[in-house]
């Protein structure tokens, strides 16, 4: 069984709800290069070497900052009308310029480059997080997550939308068997995990088969995350599920408060959501 704790900060005084109100919130959370980052509202940035003390960034933004990832030894984090940002060691981060003000909801590395995808079925391309060029690679539609895998990158979106590809230019669509909107994707254990709206859990070997889980919850479930021989996935009213095998979940306490996104390194789960909040487990 996962227990996760408060383990970043003290709430100052006042109440939880007091507390929830007056913190940016975080979006989610990345680890990469040895570092977990934290990312959300009016640019905020924290950094951490072990998941527990944590320190912020200078962004220079005051955009919602919504996906981060790494890869060649940098660091690019994407958000709000189309910012990206780009550091190469996760402390100073300049933005790079895009003719773009579509939002960036997503962004992940592999096959030697990063991909980044948002609003009005856009993707964006680079070979080193520096230079990008993009593409209307999914019509017009919203896409909200990007992981990437033994079979090439999957995105996940709006209105049950599921896309593949080998390389991360060019991309086909795929039957999810789901309207639901989806939040989240993983790659872990051989396989792609799913997760979205009224608890929907989605999983595939290949990218290309997908079967629906039944959902324990009807909670919408925000991130899903891999580590220690299990899965954890998070959920929009504090939800937290657990499963050893991506097939069979099982609910544990939540949390009192919306938790956004999840992260696994250094043989830890990190957990973020309203009002800053940063869980971890020990």
């Amino acid at each position: 069984m996962v227990q996760l704790r408060l383990a970043v900060r003290s709430a100052p005084a006042g109440s939880l709800g007091d507390l929830l109100e007056a913190t940016p919130t975080l979006y989610g959370v990345a680890f990469g290069g040895g570092w977990f980052l934290a990312f959300g509202d009016r640019g905020r940035l924290l950094a951490s070497a072990d998941g527990l003390r944590w320190l912020p960034r200078e962004t220079g933004t005051q955009a919602k900052l919504l996906g981060v990832a790494h890869g060649k030894g940098t660091f690019v984090a994407v958000g709000q009308d189309g910012i990206l940002l780009a550091s190469r060691d996760g402390r100073g981060w300049v933005q790079v310029p895009l003719d773009t003000r579509e939002w960036l909801y997503g962004v992940a590395f592999g096959r030697g480059r990063f991909v980044a995808a948002g609003s009005g079925g856009l993707a964006l391309v680079s070979e080193d997080g520096w230079r990008w060029q993009g593409a209307r690679a999914f019509g017009e539609e919203t896409v909200s997550a990007l992981a990437f895998g033994e079979h090439g990158f999957v995105a996940v979106g709006l209105g049950g939308r599921v896309y593949r590809s080998p390389d991360g230019l060019a991309w086909t669509p795929v039957a999810s068997g789901t309207r639901a909107h989806l939040r989240g994707v993983a790659w872990s254990a051989g396989r792609y995990t799913v997760v979205g709206d009224g608890g929907t859990l989605l999983v595939s070997e290949d990218g290309r088969r997908w079967e629906a889980l039944p959902p324990i919850s009807e909670e919408d479930l925000l991130g899903v995350a891999y580590g220690e021989s299990r899965f954890l996935a998070v959920g929009a009213r504090g939800g937290l599920l657990t499963s050893q095998d991506g097939r069979s979940w099982e609910a544990l306490s939540p949390y009192p408060a919306p938790l956004h996104g999840v992260a696994h390194g250094h043989r830890r789960f990190v957990a973020v959501g309203r009002g800053g909040v940063v869980l971890t487990t020990p």
